[in-house]
């Protein structure tokens, strides 16, 4: 009897245990149930601007590349672009807040062309895409409300992309679409709209393209990655709603670089995950023990030459990692 009581007790002990760290592990999220990140990726420094006189970065949302490693930081509360050079350096800022040319409102995303002569910044709360020379000079607006239906809000632009034929790729938040306009602004078509079914959006911002000019689209409400052609056929998704490897909470940006590697911030469980071309999970960053090497909110994301960079919001950073081979 003993015995059975001793067994009974153990089993007891056993369940609680489990139960418990069942239910530490979907509070913690990525963080802690996955442990530490892989080797892949050894951080590197932290990029920001409060020790000049250009001043601090505030919420910092998407961030681009240039050819020469030049870093572009959406500054969205401070209503500005602040670049930075291929060693951290701060070189200059542009734009402040306005409705006029050149000047800007929250903005959320930039992308640098590849021949590294104009920056195309997502001036989002003016509705619009303005288009700058990469030393800060005004250069156009793009015009985002042709095109639209009766129906339609105005065109809030929370991600932006560009192909190798120079059409750029517009995240349409408000309306769930993706709009996309020649290189003189001229719109050509959409895809997309509202739903959870494949090919359809709710709430889409991140947005790249690779070298195929497949476009990988962030749909955020629905806790994952679309691919589409060119034309905007639908191809394939990653991940699913939830706290695990492949799954995601509420997903932000995402990039692809030249090896394929498919990166996607996850702005509920503070992580960056990595995936193969076929949508497999590779890796993870951000699940460090190390308090001050763990997200506060990771949003855009960029890459050159190895290194992988990330804008933390809530900590009014960069953060840089080098990509191991």
């Amino acid at each position: 009897m003993k015995r059975k009581n001793l067994f009974i007790s153990l089993l007891v002990k056993l369940f609680t245990v489990i139960f418990f760290t069942i239910i530490f592990c979907g509070y913690s999220g990525l963080r802690f149930c996955f442990g530490e990140a892989a080797s892949r990726y050894k951080f590197l420094y932290d990029l920001s601007s409060n020790t000049s006189g250009i001043g601090s970065l505030n919420q910092p949302a998407g961030i681009a590349v240039d050819i020469a490693g030049n870093i572009y930081v959406a500054d969205t509360v401070n209503s500005r672009v602040v670049v930075f050079d291929e060693l951290g350096k701060i070189k200059l800022s542009f734009g402040k807040l306005g409705d006029k040319a050149g000047e800007l409102n929250a903005p959320m995303a930039l992308i640098v062309d590849s021949k590294g002569e104009k920056v195309y910044v997502a001036d989002s709360s003016n509705n619009r895409v303005q288009v700058f020379k990469i030393n800060g000079e005004f250069i156009s607006t793009i015009d985002l409300s042709k095109a639209l239906s009766d129906k339609d809000r105005l065109v809030r632009p929370i991600g932006i992309a560009i192909s190798s034929q120079g059409n750029i790729y517009i995240s349409d938040a408000d309306n769930n679409y993706i709009r996309v306009y020649d290189s003189a602004g001229n719109f050509l078509f959409k895809f997309g709209g509202f739903g959870a079914e494949e090919g359809k959006l709710c709430l889409p911002v991140g947005l790249s393209i690779d070298k195929k000019d497949n476009v990988y689209v962030v749909d955020m409400n629905n806790a994952r990655l679309q691919i589409f052609d060119k034309e905007g056929k639908f191809l394939s998704k990653i991940g699913s709603p939830g706290d695990t490897k492949g799954s995601f909470g509420k997903p932000k940006s995402v990039y692809v670089d030249n090896k394929g590697v498919i990166y996607v911030s996850d702005g509920a469980n503070l992580v960056i995950q990595a995936f193969d071309k076929q949508g497999n999970f590779i890796d993870l960053i951000g699940a460090e023990k190390e308090k001050e090497l763990q997200f506060a909110s990771p949003f855009g994301l960029s890459g050159y030459n190895n290194r992988l960079y990330i804008t933390d919001r809530w900590r009014n950073s960069v953060r840089v990692y080098e990509v191991k081979n």
